[in-house]
C-alpha cells in the first residue's frame, strides 16, 4: 500500500481563521464567527451571588440571533467565488 498525494478544494473562513472541507461548514463557522464578533459571550459572575447569568446572544435573544444567522449566512454564501 503506497502513500498517495491528492488535490482537494478547501475553503478558509477568514473571520473564524480555519479552513474547511465543504462550504457549508465554512459559511455556518464564518457566519458564527461575524455574529459572536459583534456580540461576545459575557460571562457570568461566579465570585458572589448576585445572580448575573452572562450574556449569550444564542440562547438569551433566540429569536434575533436566528434572523441575523440566516440574513448574514445568505450574505456570506453569496460572497463564495
Amino acid at each position: 500500500m503506497s502513500i498517495q498525494t491528492k488535490t482537494v478544494t478547501a475553503y478558509y473562513a477568514p473571520v473564524k481563521g480555519k479552513t474547511y472541507l465543504t462550504k457549508m461548514g465554512a459559511i455556518h463557522a464564518e457566519t458564527r464567527a461575524i455574529i459572536m464578533k459583534k456580540y461576545p459571550i459575557e460571562r457570568g459572575c461566579i465570585s458572589c451571588d448576585c445572580g448575573d447569568t452572562g450574556y449569550h446572544i444564542e440562547y438569551d435573544e433566540p429569536a434575533r440571533y436566528g434572523k441575523m444567522y440566516r440574513r448574514l449566512r445568505r450574505a456570506v454564501a453569496r460572497s463564495i467565488t
